[in-house]
């Protein structure tokens, strides 16, 4: 049966276990990986309980994510489908009769069976030669569920991938230190595992970009900085000093900053700012905005809002359960590589 699917691509600028305060990994890819996370969540009698790797603390931008289902293809590529839960309360969804009057609106719960997430499924196929990942979106799915899986993905490294080892210098399991083993070595030691998942240039968006220069009066960077990396480290340390922390605490997480420079890049200027976005950004919070004026009202372009996405035919069933199977998927994607990848380009 045919199915409309909306594609968009990533690239993956690298996948791996890093030093401290190092930019280039020591060991690992994104073949690895995926092909650990697949064999790891075929493990027979696995659930798909089992599956979540964490628990997101109150605060964290993500519920749970689950394994739905995986695939590996013989050319070396793979399907991976997640479940990303939604808000709910012990299983009952609100609902809101959007016929009847604003403030006076009824709302009804319906709860879901024992054992049943409510939620909604995410597709990716992954092709580590190419460092390419494309989120597939059928018809009826509005939420893309990318953040959440590149999430899930760095958890997997960080917690259960064959790498990962666990010291028992901590009696308290849920504070054991997490190490990990270098393959060349088969020794532990202390690595940090980082996926950086950039979103494929979009021309057209980069055009219009390019096309508007002389009108730029502003550029705005939203980051994710790490104490990790060392660089990032310094402008962390500085940018307390700068608030009166005379005494600033360590950063142990990674920390969200916003900042703006009055300014208007020269052509070439332009091209850095852009070629460095590409190579560095992440998805969902970081950005890089140019703001400019036009009809005396500001606006800003925002280099992330390019999502390069395509509409494609392919020739999957639902299953009876309801979902596409990881396998059925990426059939259905070599039956039509040709024309699946012409929509991609370097």
């Amino acid at each position: 049966m045919d199915e409309v699917i909306k594609v968009t691509f990533f690239k993956v600028n690298y996948c791996g276990y890093f030093p401290r305060k190092s930019d280039t990994p020591a060991f690992g890819s994104l073949s690895d990986t995926i092909s650990d996370l697949c064999q790891w969540a075929s493990t027979q009698g696995k659930t798909l309980q089992d599956t979540c790797i964490t628990e997101p603390p109150a605060d964290s931008p993500f519920m749970r994510t689950f394994c739905l289902d995986a695939a590996a293809g013989k050319g070396g590529d793979y399907l991976l489908a997640t479940w990303n839960e939604i808000a709910h309360d012990n299983g009952a969804v609100a609902a809101i009769n959007v016929t009847e009057p604003v403030g006076d609106a009824a709302m009804q719960t319906a709860t879901v069976g024992q054992g049943f997430v409510p939620g909604y499924p995410s597709y990716f196929w992954i092709d580590p030669s190419r460092d390419l990942i494309a989120n597939i979106r059928f018809e009826t799915e509005h939420l893309s569920g990318r953040a959440a899986a590149w999430n899930y993905i760095e958890q997997f490294m960080r917690l259960c991938s064959k790498h990962a080892h666990v010291s028992d210098d901590d009696e308290d399991a849920d504070h054991a230190v997490y190490r990990f083993v270098h393959p060349a070595t088969s020794k532990p030691g202390t690595y940090y595992p980082r996926l950086k998942v950039v979103q494929h240039c979009n021309p057209q968006q980069l055009e219009r970009i390019r096309n508007m220069r002389h009108r730029i009066r502003r550029v705005i960077h939203k980051a994710v900085m790490r104490s990790s990396s060392e660089d990032e480290s310094t402008i962390i340390d500085k940018m307390m000093l700068r608030f009166g922390l005379t005494d600033p605490p360590k950063a142990t997480a990674p920390i969200r900053c916003k900042y703006a420079l009055d300014m208007q890049p020269s052509a070439e200027e332009l091209e850095q700012i852009i070629a460095r976005w590409y190579e560095h950004a992440g998805d969902g919070w970081e950005d890089i905005g140019f703001e400019y004026t036009e009809n005396n009202k500001s606006e800003v372009h925002w280099l992330g809002s390019g999502d390069r996405q395509f509409e494609l035919k392919i020739d999957v069933t639902r299953g009876v359960k309801g979902t596409f199977a990881a396998e059925s998927v990426l059939n259905a994607i070599h039956a039509r590589q040709a024309l699946f990848l012409s929509q991609y380009r370097e």
